[in-house]
């Protein structure tokens, strides 16, 4: 059984890999379409433009998509191409199932909210050394998530499900209370691409599809 295991573990690495590897494929200037609908796309940009926020980069979260699959879009309005994506999990609370978040604004609901955020501010966590990003609402459906400190952070686990890709919901529980936990390679690229786009301040949509 040893010597079975031991043979069957460079399979099980091999597999995980070329899973990861389509996760992160090039990305093409149409696909974008295939996760946020034209509609969210131009509404989004719409507002940038009028709010004098950055009309470069936007970040996308589609919560239709289960969080087996990536849901967290970095996007670039100019060539219409994904920078960066990644898996997202979403709240426990108010009876969210792994595969299907329950929204709120309410504080200590432990909810993931839907609407426009603004991202505020780039900091180290609170008890924890991870980089993170701040997070300030801008609708009715999420005007709480500074005062119950939602944010975009890493999380190992969601690097985990990611080496899964499509084969493993992001289990409920600490790794997010409403937050955008994503893994830590999509938080490093933002990061890098934060850097240089700290002029204007830079939109999150979160939403659902009909």
């Amino acid at each position: 059984m040893r010597k079975l295991s031991f043979l069957l573990q460079p399979l099980f690495l091999l597999i995980c890999g070329i899973i990861t590897s389509c996760s992160n494929d090039s990305h093409n200037p149409d696909e974008i379409y295939d996760y946020v609908p034209e509609e969210i796309v131009n509404k989004a940009y719409k507002y940038c433009k009028s709010h004098n926020y950055n009309t470069d980069i936007c970040v996308f979260v589609n919560f239709s998509i289960t969080s087996d699959k990536n849901r967290f879009f970095v996007f670039n309005f100019d060539n219409k191409e994904i920078l960066i994506k990644s898996l997202c999990a979403h709240g426990y609370g108010k009876g969210s199932t792994k595969e299907t978040p329950v929204f709120s604004n309410e504080v200590g609901s432990n909810c993931s909210s839907l609407g426009k955020y603004v991202i505020s501010g780039y900091r180290k966590m609170v008890r924890i050394d991870e980089n993170c990003f701040e997070l300030k609402g801008l609708d009715s459906t999420n005007s709480n998530a500074y005062r119950r400190g939602i944010l975009i952070h890493p999380s190992y686990l969601v690097n985990l499900c990611q080496s899964l890709y499509g084969l493993a919901y992001i289990p409920l529980g600490l790794t997010s209370q409403g937050c955008f936990a994503i893994n830590h390679n999509a938080l490093e690229e933002m990061e890098e691409l934060y850097k240089t786009q700290t002029n204007k301040k830079i939109l999150l949509y979160a939403f659902v599809t009909e």
